[in-house]
Parts: structure tokens; sequence; C-alpha cells
């Protein structure tokens, strides 16, 4: 199994087109760096998502933070705004 990881402040723009392209993945964990937006309400509409909420620590660090939240041995971590295509998603499960 894998779990998605992704970063996000204030992603409201793009989120949701990432989202729905890591939907087949059965883990997606959200750590957010204190958005003032709608990011986290957008990610609450998805079932597979773990929201999690941290000050921003350095982009390494918050990387192996989300990691540690992760409940897969695999980490495919993304950026807020890249979006999978539906073949290199199912290429990748």
């Amino acid at each position: 199994m894998i779990t998605v990881t992704i970063l996000t402040k204030n992603n409201e723009e793009t989120l949701g087109s990432v989202l729905e392209s890591v939907s087949s993945f059965d883990e997606v964990v959200l750590l957010d760096t204190g958005s003032t937006d709608t990011t986290l309400e957008l990610a609450q509409i998805y079932p597979n998502v773990k929201i999690f909420r941290s000050p921003f620590i350095g982009f390494g660090p918050l990387h192996n933070l989300a990691a540690e939240h992760s409940s897969n041995d695999w980490i495919l971590s993304l950026d807020s705004d890249e979006v999978l295509t539906p073949k290199l998603a199912a290429e990748i499960l």
C-alpha cells in the first residue's frame, strides 16, 4: 500500500484537482501549515484524506512529519499543485 503525502498552505485553487487525481489511493496525508482559505474544508470532502496541522518547520522536517503520520511503508510525496494522470496513478498503484 502507498500513502500520498501533500504539504499545504492556502491551496484552495489547486488542491481539488490534486485530491481528485489521488482519490484511488487508500490514504492521503495532508499536512497543513496554517491555511486561512478553504483548503481544509475542501480536503474534508475526500474520505481518504487525513488532515494534520503543523507550524512551518522547514520543508524537509515537514515531509518527515507527514511520513510519520502515514500508516503505509511506501510514500508518494506530491506538491499541492501536482496532478497525477489516471494512467500514472494506476501504474503506481
